[in-house]
Parts: C-alpha cells; structure tokens; sequence
C-alpha cells in the first residue's frame, strides 16, 4: 500500500480499520477521545494518539524502515 491508498483508505474508514507496514507498525481508526487514529508498535503496544491522518501516515510508511 502506497501513501495516498493509506491517505485514503485512513480517512474513509471506520472504527477498526487499520494499516499497516511490513514490520508490524500500524495506525488504526478509533473513537477516541484525543484522537481518530492510534499508533501501535510492533509488538502491540498502544504508543499515542493522533487527530493528523497525516501523522498515521507517515508513522506506518517510515517507522522502522530496514
């Protein structure tokens, strides 16, 4: 998935609809008070929240690069 079909898909989905990059880091879409969308590291774990579906973007395609 390329940057604008994560753009795209992030901003047209709905609660529980995520992307994610080879390395297990995704941004799902959420319902949340202080923020849509949660960032989550590989292993899981919640790391924040975000209102920017540019931040989720740009946190799945280059966290953790290899």
């Amino acid at each position: 998935m390329d940057m604008n079909e994560a753009w795209v898909y992030l901003c047209n989905g709905e609660e529980g609809d995520y992307v994610e990059n080879d390395n297990g880091y995704r941004a799902e879409v959420v319902n949340m008070c202080g923020g849509r969308y949660m960032l989550w590291d590989r292993d899981g774990e919640p790391l924040r929240l975000t209102d920017s579906v540019y931040e989720a973007v740009d946190f799945v395609i280059n966290t953790d690069k290899e």
